[in-house]
């Protein structure tokens, strides 16, 4: 991983886009009525 260059600003969106790419999806498997724990492996890849 390349070290942060102070030169280079980060995206105004770059962070919603990070929290939108965690929370959708939950969110989507709650919307369809789906049971969470289907996602165990989803979820704790991404932790």
């Amino acid at each position: 991983m390349a070290g942060r260059r102070p030169d280079r600003t980060v995206p105004p969106r770059a962070g919603t886009a990070a929290i939108g790419a965690v929370v959708h999806p939950p969110v989507t498997a709650i919307e369809e009525d789906r049971d969470l724990s289907s996602m165990s492996g989803v979820l704790t890849g991404t932790a």
